[in-house]
This record gives structure tokens, C-alpha cells and sequence, in this order.
């Protein structure tokens, strides 16, 4: 500390703007600490290889069994999002209602859609269902009880 007020006092006559400049870096450091709930302590804190590996395995496990997760969901709600987006920009609503625009929105086509997509494959499972009762022989040309 004793050097850095020798530096201070050497340069305070000749660097005045310099000195200037970095005390407001100094305090503006400070205050984004603050604001973001920091100590310079927590920020120089040293960590363990072990704890360092344990945390970034972890978080990357995390990430490959949630991408598949996370890929089924964009494929799910990939639809109705565009169509909300749609809706909403073929409505051109003002600035302070796009968001309630845009939520109005989602809630009406989310579920409409999913509800379509439930309706669509309930018919599919019916079809499949009807195709398995079909007999061979209908399937395959052959008349009833035999050959002809």
C-alpha cells in the first residue's frame, strides 16, 4: 500500500486526468460489485481441480441429457410459435400492447394447436388399429375360405 501512495503522490502533480480516469474505473468497480451482490473476496476465491472438474462434468451431463429434452420441445411448440408470431405481426398492434397481443395470442393457438395434433393422431391410431383387424386374405387378393 506504502508504493502504491508513493506512485500516487509522484503522479498526482504530473497525471492528474490519468489519476482522474482510473479512480472512476476504481469506483465504478466498486459499485458494479455492488450491484451485482460481489465481494472482491468471493472474486478471488480459488477453487480445487477436483471441485472445477466435478462442477464442469456435471453441468455438462446436464446439457446433453436436457438437449434432447430441449430438441423435442422446439419441435412441439415450433408451430404454434410461428403462428403466434404470425398472428401478432398481421395485427400490427401498437408497441405498448404487442406483448399482451402476443401472449392473447399464444394462449388461444397453444392449445388449439396441441389439441389438432391430439386429434390427428388419435385418427392415425385408429387407422392403424382398423388396418391390423383387416384380415390376410383381404390384404393379399385371396377370396374368402381358400383358394379360388
Amino acid at each position: 500500500m506504502q508504493r502504491v501512495m508513493r506512485g500516487y503522490r509522484y503522479l498526482a502533480p504530473r497525471e492528474r486526468a490519468r489519476i482522474e480516469r482510473f479512480r472512476n474505473e476504481v469506483e465504478r468497480y466498486v459499485k458494479d460489485l455492488d450491484l451485482a451482490g460481489f465481494t472482491g473476496r468471493q472474486l478471488s476465491r480459488t477453487y480445487t481441480r477436483r471441485a472445477v472438474w466435478r462442477y464442469a462434468v456435471r453441468e455438462a451431463l446436464s446439457l446433453l441429457l436436457g438437449r434432447p429434452l430441449a430438441l423435442a420441445g422446439i419441435a412441439n411448440h415450433l408451430i404454434p410459435y410461428q403462428l403466434t408470431a404470425a398472428v401478432v405481426r398481421r395485427l400490427k398492434p401498437d408497441l405498448d400492447d404487442e406483448a399482451t397481443y402476443k401472449v392473447t395470442a399464444g394462449v388461444v393457438l397453444f392449445p388449439l394447436h396441441h389439441r389438432l395434433r391430439a386429434r390427428r393422431r388419435a385418427r392415425v391410431d385408429e387407422l392403424a388399429a382398423l388396418a391390423r383387424s383387416v384380415p390376410e386374405s383381404v390384404l393379399s387378393g385371396e377370396p374368402p375360405g381358400g383358394k379360388a
